[in-house]
Order: C-alpha cells, then sequence, then structure tokens
C-alpha cells in the first residue's frame, strides 16, 4: 500500500533535487516535450519542402545515433516512422531525450534558413524547460545544464540542518521556486533573504536590527560583508524585491535559482563556523 500524504509531503519538505529536475525528466515533462516536437518540428516538415529535408536527415540520424539499426530499416510511410521515434522518446532516459533535441537542432542549424525557426523552437524549448523546471537550457543548439550536483547538494543540506525559523524560510522558498502551476519567483526571493536574516540573528542571538544593520557586526571578512551587503542591497532599493511597490522587472526562474543556492551556501558556511546544527 502507498500512503501519498506523510508528514513530507504535507508540510511540503522535499528535496532540491526533485523540485528542479537535475539528471532525469518525470513523465509529464516527457510529454509536453514530445508534443512540442510533434507540433512544431515533425507536423511541420511533413508540408514544409524545405523542412521535409530536415525530416529525412533527422530519420538517419535517429536510427543510427539513437536507435543504434541500419538506415533501411526505416519505415518509408511517416506515420510508422513517428510512432516509433515516440515510443523511443518517451520511454528514453533523460539524456537520450536531451541528444534527441540536440539532433533537431544540429540539423537546423546547418540550413541558414532554417536560422529564425530554430531561434522560435529553442523559445519553445526552454519555455518548457523553465515552466517544469528542468534544470537545463538550450544555448547554442546544445542543452547545457543551469545547475549542478554541488548547488543541489548545498540547498539539499541547508534544508536538512538548518535550525528553525530558518528552514521553513528556505523551505518556502524551494516551494515557491518549483511550482510548476504558480511559480512565485519575487517571494521565493524574499524568503531567502529572510533565511539569511534568521540564520544571522541565531549566530548573533538577536533578533534587534535589519539584515543590513545586522551583517557588519559578523566579523566576516570584508569581501564577503561587502557581498552580503549588495546582495541585501538588490533586494531592498527603491524597486526591489522587498518592497510592497515593486516597479523592477520580474525576478525568473534563473534569479530564485541563484538566491536559492547563495542562501543555502551562506546558511551551510555560518553553521559549519558556529555549530549551529
Amino acid at each position: 500500500m502507498i500512503l501519498d500524504n506523510l508528514f513530507s509531503k504535507r508540510q511540503g519538505y522535499v528535496k532540491a533535487r526533485d523540485a528542479i529536475q537535475f539528471e532525469g525528466l518525470d513523465d509529464s515533462t516527457k510529454n509536453i516535450l514530445w508534443s512540442a516536437i510533434y507540433e512544431f518540428f515533425w507536423k511541420k516538415s511533413l508540408v514544409d519542402p524545405n523542412l521535409e529535408k530536415i525530416r529525412k536527415n533527422f530519420l538517419t540520424f535517429f536510427w543510427i545515433n539513437i536507435l543504434k539499426k541500419t538506415t533501411d530499416t526505416i519505415p518509408h510511410i511517416p506515420k510508422d516512422q513517428i510512432k516509433i521515434i515516440k515510443k523511443t522518446f518517451l520511454e528514453a532516459e533523460w539524456f537520450i531525450i536531451f541528444d534527441i533535441i540536440e539532433i533537431i537542432f544540429y540539423l537546423l542549424s546547418k540550413e541558414f534558413i532554417f536560422k529564425q525557426y530554430a531561434q522560435k523552437l529553442k523559445k519553445i524549448f526552454n519555455d518548457i524547460f523553465e515552466k517544469e523546471k528542468v534544470g537545463y537550457r538550450i544555448i547554442n543548439n546544445i542543452v547545457v545544464p543551469i545547475t549542478d550536483n554541488i548547488e543541489l547538494e548545498a540547498i539539499d543540506s541547508a534544508l536538512e540542518k538548518a535550525v528553525d525559523p530558518v528552514k521553513e524560510h528556505l523551505n518556502q522558498a524551494l516551494k515557491l521556486l518549483s511550482d510548476r502551476q504558480n511559480p512565485d519567483y519575487r517571494n521565493s526571493i524574499k524568503e531567502c533573504i529572510l533565511a539569511i536574516e534568521a540564520i544571522v540573528k541565531v549566530k548573533l542571538q538577536n533578533d534587534k536590527g535589519t539584515l543590513g544593520q545586522l551583517i557588519k557586526r559578523l566579523n566576516l571578512h570584508p569581501a564577503l560583508e561587502d557581498a552580503l551587503s549588495k546582495l541585501y542591497g538588490y533586494t531592498s532599493d527603491a524597486g526591489g524585491i522587498r518592497h510592497a511597490k515593486l516597479n523592477m522587472e520580474n525576478p525568473d526562474f534563473n534569479d530564485a535559482k541563484f538566491f536559492l543556492v547563495i542562501t543555502s551556501a551562506f546558511i551551510n558556511y555560518i553553521q559549519a563556523k558556529n555549530n549551529l546544527e
């Protein structure tokens, strides 16, 4: 029997690796990516004479590099071809899916007339990656990581070892960042700053004053103190994240992820230096 409403799920405590898809893709994301390939590449290639050439080349690359089969086994009917490609795509490991995507962009990049089309397709995929919290982006026609194991381990370590209420703010920041239906990057960043404030107050055993004021009492290396002060200043200026009247451009996934990583690293640093676990 599977219990799907245990404490960790009710309270929202999740691993960063589960919240941000890295070295893996869930079935929902696979389905969305496949739909994009089918709608914006395969179907168009059947009616566009120029894309037809790309489609035929794609079949050759797919059969040789993905299926590891000879090209004389490629079915002649497009309907049969796409059935095999779809089955392979949806059942494949995450890295094979990225291989398939890279093949498409490689072939498009070889033809100058498809430069703008490739840009539109890249935006479609990158928008999907962002919405589905996939830790990769397409840059220069290849799939590159925008996060790594070190970053994820830093977040997980802080979530596991942080004292309350630091853990509460950090966990809320992760939840707001990873919500696929309604991500709230601005408030995720706010929670990160609150987590830093909380760990500083725990360390100083003083809950009076703002982070900007308390940072100066931490006796940190001047460079680190300056970096934290500027980070706090970024979120606290006239149009900053922490103000109710927000005029700045809306932060995105990359902004929120950066704050979550840097906050986690700082919390781990403070806890290690002061034995706050």
